[in-house]
């Protein structure tokens, strides 16, 4: 069945594929985005998108404007954000200006128009934190935050509260107590709650996806403060050192882009009971940011270095990874690309495009020195 969709950020690094993917099958596409400059180098915009859908380049915040745009679809992507910890943390007011109000604007003109019939919102793992961890002796506990005591005695891995022995990870399930420790997941959390709250009023279904990390190509290499891959990348081809922060064992789950878009393209089809539900998306392995940076630059052959610093930034968490129970039984599919193959199409990919803007790496730690976020 041809849909009318609208997908906000539907020229960055998901949203642009989704929109392709979306076109390609027959579907009428709206695309709204602001061309971040942080994110699009140019303002060159990608022909088949320009050329197959309703390209606007707009402001999430406007409300007029999206009142003409949301009385004419009846679903919604919303993929429009900033991202990255590492920025939050002192573009606090940027973030929930794009995020909260941006989020409760488009939310406004959906409810006043009426109209739509579905939101699917791309969300985060980060608004788990911490997440939960596991003590053989005195079981489950919900960590907070992690002591920055602790952390400078290199004890990196959240302690048991009761015996202080070191306590096992625990993948995230949809259940899993909510705890941001940086503003990018707080008013991620707060996207989530607006359009869940506001279904009551309003018409409309909504599919929360709960991304992990994702990564691939037309990731952006110009972007200091999001995406590791993309940092490795820029630096392993410059045979610069590359710099893990803590020890390195830090883990994350990487999921790949185009595993990412077909799932969420699905969202939309009538045969899958997706009616109001909250799902995490990832691969529910972890992979640590050691052997991430060891496989980048083994694809490239770089002469590249890595250096542990022990550092750590402040909103970072310890481990992250999906229970996808929920996901597989509802998608009936599971990722297919693993992060080996991952990395090398990827790496493929990076090799045919220039170096990202390695001065911006640079000043974005200087940034988070500057402002204590360095520790």
């Amino acid at each position: 069945m041809k849909e009318n969709i609208l997908i906000t950020g539907g020229a960055g690094f998901i949203g642009s594929r989704l929109s392709r993917k979306l076109i390609e099958e027959g579907h009428n596409v709206t695309i709204l985005d602001n061309l971040n400059s942080q994110i699009h180098t140019t303002k060159k915009i990608d022909i088949f998108l320009k050329k197959n859908s309703q390209f606007i380049i707009g402001d999430i915040r406007n409300t007029n404007q999206l009142l003409q745009i949301t009385k004419k679809n009846d679903i919604v992507f919303h993929l429009a954000s900033e991202t990255g910890t590492g920025q939050s943390m002192y573009e606090i007011k940027k973030y929930f200006d794009t995020n909260v109000n941006g989020t409760a604007s488009l939310i406004h003109t959906i409810l006043k128009s009426d109209n739509t019939k579905k939101i699917i919102l791309s969300s985060s793992r980060s608004i788990y934190g911490e997440g939960q961890y596991n003590c053989v002796d005195h079981g489950l506990f919900t960590i907070k935050t992690r002591h920055i005591n602790e952390i400078k005695q290199k004890k990196y891995d959240p302690l048991c509260p009761k015996c202080k022995k070191q306590m096992n990870y625990i993948p995230s399930d949809e259940n899993t107590p909510l705890n941001p420790v940086s503003t990018y997941a707080l008013t991620k959390k707060m996207q989530e709650e607006i359009i869940y709250n506001m279904s009551v009023i309003g018409s409309y279904e909504y599919s929360i996806l709960r991304y992990q990390n994702v990564y691939g190509p037309g990731q952006s290499l110009n972007n200091p403060y999001t995406g590791i891959l993309a940092i490795f990348s820029n630096l392993a081809r410059l045979d610069k050192d590359i710099e893990i922060y803590e020890d390195g064992k830090e883990s994350r789950d990487f999921i790949y882009v185009d595993d990412v878009v077909d799932i969420t393209a699905r969202n939309i089809a009538y045969d899958l009971n997706v009616k109001n539900k909250i799902i995490n998306i990832g691969t529910g392995k972890r992979t640590t940011v050691l052997d991430i940076a060891k496989k980048i630059i083994d694809q490239f052959g770089s002469k590249s270095r890595i250096k542990i610093t022990g550092s750590y930034r402040v909103g970072d968490i310890r481990h992250a990874s999906a229970n996808i129970k929920l996901m597989k039984k509802i998608f009936n599919i599971k990722s297919d690309v693993d992060i080996d193959r991952g990395v090398k199409e990827f790496v493929n990919w990076v090799s045919q495009n220039k170096i990202g803007n390695f001065k911006g790496y640079e000043k974005s730690k200087k940034e988070l020195i500057k402002k204590n976020l360095m520790k």
